[in-house]
């Protein structure tokens, strides 16, 4: 790896003096990218050096790497995640709720089966002045009921 010392010269305005600065100049081991440094890194470290965007590379390989031979760990965190997202949702949608434990009406069971595919849950429970919850709930009843008896529910909710 070559380095090398670079002198740099700035003014301040127009005033002539100068103000220099000097700063180490080397290259990514990986690309040849040029890498400038405040200060030179220790010698044992320059034949190594690499680019922001090399680092990165290399520590998602790593990381995809790690995950291909220890799957267990990596899905629980996984599970981890996505429960505490679910409850924040879910704490969020029961603080904007209006009618909690009212009975669903027709009107808002057909606003629910029309707009599923285009709107979020979140959004539908907003509109309806509905939790998360009651959403998920309503639709997993709404869903078993229509593989039953698809005749009744499209007459009830009027599709």
């Amino acid at each position: 790896m070559t380095t090398k010392s670079v002198t740099i010269e700035s003014s301040e305005g127009a005033a002539s003096s100068f103000i220099a600065t000097r700063g180490w100049v080397g290259f990514c081991s990986k690309c040849f990218a040029e890498i400038t440094r405040e200060s030179a890194p220790p010698p044992c470290h320059q034949n190594r050096m690499r680019c922001k965007k090399c680092r990165n590379e290399s520590r998602l390989k790593a990381r995809a790497n790690w995950i291909a031979k220890n799957p267990e760990p990596e899905r629980k965190h996984r599970r981890k995640c996505i429960r505490r997202n679910t409850e924040k949702k879910r704490a969020r949608s029961r603080e904007l709720a209006e009618s909690t434990g009212a009975r669903w009406s027709g009107e808002e069971e057909s606003f629910l089966l029309r707009n599923i595919g285009k709107m979020t849950q979140e959004k539908i429970g907003i509109a309806l002045g509905r939790s998360f919850s009651s959403i998920e709930v309503k639709l997993w009843r709404l869903r078993s009921a229509l593989s039953k008896n698809a005749d009744t529910l499209s007459e009830r909710v009027g599709l």
